[in-house]
């Protein structure tokens, strides 16, 4: 199917209004020695929540769920994927911010130093999974990730079950240094060279 040029017109011109209007006091700056939960925001559409997470979709609900399932003495940041920057409304945001133990963190952050001061890194099946249990952070999935078998992940498939899945994620032991090897050794071993 063609794309419509003035769909793509009128997309970019929303994308840059928003750029102009800004998000006001939205996004905050990470706060030192608070305890936190991380989960980045997907791109969206993405084969990782339509394919390998049909359930979890809609990122709204799901972080609704994550928030009332955390620790009372934990605080969810919430980061915005680079590439949506921009691209959702302003709506959007404001409806996560009506939770009380929930921070949207300025995108410009980098991921690499919230992974590090995470007590906890939850995501739907993205990379930032996999960076994180690399530096053996305990983590969620909520979908079909390849680093599910890791024994640092675990992965929850009902929203009923979040809050177990937390509380024996927080309780258990980081991969330890020959899992994690042996892990990446055996994906290099069934992996081919292709240009």
């Amino acid at each position: 199917k063609q794309s419509n040029p003035f769909d793509y017109l009128k997309n970019h011109f929303i994308i840059l209004s928003r750029k102009i209007k800004g998000f006001g006091n939205i996004f905050e700056e990470p706060r030192v020695g608070e305890d936190f939960a991380y989960f980045p925001l997907h791109f969206e559409p993405e084969i990782a929540t339509m394919l390998y997470a049909p359930f979890f979709t809609n990122q709204i609900a799901l972080i609704q769920n994550i928030s009332k399932s955390l620790p009372v003495t934990f605080k969810l940041y919430i980061k915005e994927h680079p590439d949506m920057v921009y691209r959702r409304p302003t709506s959007y945001y404001e409806e996560l911010k009506k939770l009380p133990n929930v921070r949207l963190i300025n995108h410009k952050i980098d991921s690499l130093l919230l992974i590090k001061r995470a007590r906890l890194v939850l995501t739907i099946t993205g990379t930032v999974g996999w960076e994180a249990a690399m530096l053996s952070k305990s983590v969620i999935t909520f979908g079909h990730a390849f680093y599910n078998k890791l024994s640092s992940v675990r992965s929850c498939h009902k929203p009923e079950d979040i809050s177990l899945v937390i509380k024996e994620s927080l309780e258990s032991q980081p991969a330890t240094d020959e899992e994690l090897v042996d892990f990446i050794s055996a994906i290099l071993d069934n992996s081919i060279d292709f240009d």
